[in-house]
């Protein structure tokens, strides 16, 4: 509430004895074990009401320090609950703050900024006690001052620290606020999967810390052992309207949660395309380079057996009948007889060649003999 309410509610009410009752919640949770000898070095501890409640009387230590009463009443006090709230009553200003620096030691995930909420009460047990407004009267309602208070504080406490999951909520929801303007424009997500991955993480810590990790669906337990403390805790808890704000919170959970699926269903289909494209492109690649050493192979295998245009075939050796020496695939434009003749013994021969050969030596020595013969003949 901000300052000029705070101003018409004392204008409201002029009484010199009405006081303030203060909710906070500045974290998570408290590490009870820890706070414990936090408070019993700079307070007076009370006996336990309820196990997750911590009751203290704020009194200033006797070495001196700051005087945490507020006017004439000296019965200052305040309720620590363990899910990171608290409640304080009768308390000044400074009070408040003294306590507020102590239990931050204590403070497990403290929020960026204290959540509060506070009411105006007053104190006439010769009255029957009850809520009109935004005032509570601590009178003769069939219970002690003590346990009419911490019902009170519960109801407080649980208002705060909706409070504080509602304004987690709101920034995510603005934080994302422009995300629908994008998808309906077609233009491309500013957000990674990293980032969306964490939007998801958030959104399920505050639904777990509203439906699972505290009794902001339940009464508590204290309510078990009394009807009377039960019906304080759920009027102080209609008055701040909680179920109406838990079953909004939850409609603005479910929308945040299906806006974050769309943007991880989204940004998932890109990543898949992508990666199918880039398998696309391997491929066409692998294929390219098989279809160029195809090629290849065929060219060397093809080189020796078709002949250039213009080159032929010389055979070497003046035998009648096919005896002479083959050479290689020349040029006939560039090779004369005689340079065949000069070259050919520098040729290598095949089988068939060299028994040409022989044969047409045979051939030769034995038309010298029919010739010799004849000559003897006529002789």
């Amino acid at each position: 509430m901000d300052a000029l309410h705070r101003l018409a509610k004392r204008a409201l009410i002029p009484c010199p004895q009405t006081l303030r009752a203060t909710g906070f919640c500045t974290a998570e949770a408290y590490d009870f074990s820890a706070l414990l000898p936090l408070l019993q070095r700079s307070f007076v501890l009370l006996p336990y009401i309820a196990d997750d409640v911590y009751h203290v009387r704020l009194i200033a230590p006797e070495d001196g320090g700051v005087d945490l009463t507020s006017g004439a009443f000296h019965d200052a006090e305040a309720f620590i609950f363990r899910d990171g709230t608290l409640a304080t009553w009768g308390a000044s200003e400074e009070a408040n703050e003294a306590i507020l620096a102590l239990v931050k030691a204590a403070e497990i995930n403290s929020y960026r900024a204290p959540e509060t909420e506070w009411f105006h009460y007053g104190v006439d047990m010769e009255q029957t006690g009850g809520l009109t407004a935004d005032t509570i009267l601590i009178g003769d309602n069939g219970l002690p001052a003590t346990q009419s208070r911490l019902a009170y504080s519960s109801g407080l406490a649980r208002s705060v620290k909706l409070a504080s999951l509602e304004e987690m909520l709101d920034s995510h929801l603005e934080k994302n606020r422009h995300i629908p303007q994008v998808l309906l424009q077609g233009r491309k997500i500013p957000l990674t999967r990293a980032q969306v991955l964490q939007n998801l993480g958030e959104l399920f810590s505050l639904r777990g810390h509203l439906n699972l990790h505290s009794e902001l669906l339940d009464s508590p337990d204290f309510c078990w052992s009394s009807q009377k403390m039960e019906d304080i805790f759920e009027r102080i808890s209609r008055n701040l309207d909680v179920r109406p704000r838990i079953a909004v919170f939850n409609k603005k959970l479910d929308y945040a949660n299906e806006l974050t699926e769309v943007i991880r269903n989204h940004l998932h289909t890109q990543h898949s395309t992508t990666l199918e494209w880039a398998i696309i492109i391997l491929i066409m690649i692998e294929v390219g380079f098989q279809i160029f050493h195809t090629y290849e192979g065929w060219d060397r295998e093809g080189g020796g057996g078709t002949l250039p245009a213009g080159a032929t075939r010389k055979a070497v050796g003046g035998a009648t009948g096919g005896g002479g020496t083959m050479i290689g695939t020349i040029p006939s434009d560039f090779l004369a007889d005689d340079a065949v003749e000069e070259h050919a013994p520098k040729q290598p021969t095949s089988t068939a060649a060299l028994s040409a050969a022989r044969l047409a030596k045979l051939n030769a020595q034995s038309r010298r003999d029919l010739d010799d013969d004849r000559k003897s003949g006529r002789d």
